[in-house]
């Protein structure tokens, strides 16, 4: 009796971390709502939409690529069919391809 009772107040902590990082992400506070939603995701490491949004807010916010792919992938693991994930990991190894490109193209250059 006393585990479901802490399994709630888990449910409600990570559901709270991730509202509060919903509220971050609006204000354009990239910086807490990763902390919140990497909050939500270390007390539930099945909770899709904070790993997605995780996923989001590194590759967007702060254009950290590799931090963002992890995220997409362990969202794509809990939800192999969602389209919004493959999509956006579709988009960031387009991007990271031009990059790289872009990077090759500059050194030949020099």
């Amino acid at each position: 009796m006393v585990k479901n009772g802490k399994d709630q107040e888990d449910k409600k902590k990570t559901e709270g971390y991730y509202q509060k990082g919903l509220v971050y992400g609006q204000q354009s506070d990239a910086e807490g709502a990763i902390e919140c939603w990497q909050k939500a995701v270390e007390l539930n490491p099945e909770f899709f939409d904070a790993w997605y949004n995780l996923g989001n807010a590194y590759h967007m916010e702060k254009g950290d690529f590799n931090t963002a792919l992890k995220c997409w992938k362990r969202a794509l693991e809990l939800k192999p069919d969602d389209t919004d994930v493959l999509y956006n990991l579709a988009n960031a190894y387009r991007e990271i391809r031009e990059f790289q490109k872009s990077s090759e193209n500059k050194s030949q250059r020099s």
